[in-house]
């Protein structure tokens, strides 16, 4: 009976594959029960060694389920029709304790001005409690105005949360954002309707890799934007973000 019990009570396995485990992680990420995400982020970590060339470059991922997106229980309707994801890969030579501490004490502005006309960030948890890992989770709200190519700009309100979670005496750090409201562009052709995006920072033996996964519900007028125009957007912005935060590192360290 205690047997039976066990198995009636263990979480169903995780997806084995990228386009899945995004969506996954997603969705699970508010899970009570630890394994779930636990055994989202071994799977995640072994396929992306498995792919490291190719996701480095730039992945394209299955939509998010409208399970994972009605688990936010957001007050508006979601239509997901036209969402694209977009993933990549970002490897830096600092751990995972050495870039959230410098990526979540500093303001966004000073890293890189460049990409934003304002960020405005607002804790709604004790950040050092949550740097210390004493505190598993920490939640914010976002203001941001971000600055595009070709003089596309985008100003967003962004709920997200961060989470520690422990694998094997590892200490992995997954990020979960979503749009509260559609962003405003200063461009009368864009709409940029929906947006959710799920990060894992994962240690490596030369310092940490980032693994972005981003989500976009959006159009140019009536039609939805092209693919190919998108996902390139996304996937330069994540890397290039990426490796603008190591140069900060190690020109401040």
């Amino acid at each position: 009976m205690l047997f039976f019990f066990s198995i009636a009570c263990a979480p169903p396995d995780a997806p084995e594959t990228l386009d899945k485990l995004g969506s996954y992680l997603f969705e699970e990420f508010e899970n009570p029960d630890d394994r779930y995400l636990e055994e989202g982020v071994n799977n995640l970590q072994i396929w992306v060694e498995e792919n490291r060339e190719e996701v480095q470059e730039g992945y394209r991922i299955e939509n998010l389920s409208i399970e994972a997106v009605n688990a936010l229980n957001l007050e508006r309707e979601t239509n997901l029709e036209g969402l694209i994801g977009a993933a990549v890969a970002t490897d830096i030579k600092y751990s995972v304790e050495e870039m959230l501490t410098v990526a979540l004490k500093t303001d966004p502005m000073d890293i890189d001005a460049d990409a934003y006309g304002y960020f405005e960030r607002d804790w709604q948890d004790d950040l050092d409690c949550f740097l210390s890992k004493e505190c598993v989770s920490l939640s914010y709200f976002c203001e941001i105005k971000n600055n595009l190519p070709l003089g596309i700009t985008t100003e967003s309100k962004t709920f997200g949360v961060y989470k520690w979670v422990f694998v094997d005496d590892l200490s992995f750090a997954l990020q979960r954002r979503y749009l509260l409201e559609p962003a405003i562009s200063n461009q009368d052709w864009l709409d940029v309707d929906q947006e959710y995006a799920v990060s894992v920072y994962m240690p490596t033996e030369e310092g940490m890799r980032f693994m972005d996964i981003d989500w976009v519900v959006t159009r140019l007028g009536d039609i939805p934007a092209p693919e190919d125009f998108m996902l390139n957007l996304a996937i330069d912005a994540m890397s290039k973000s990426r490796k603008q935060l190591e140069a900060y590192i190690e020109e401040n360290q």
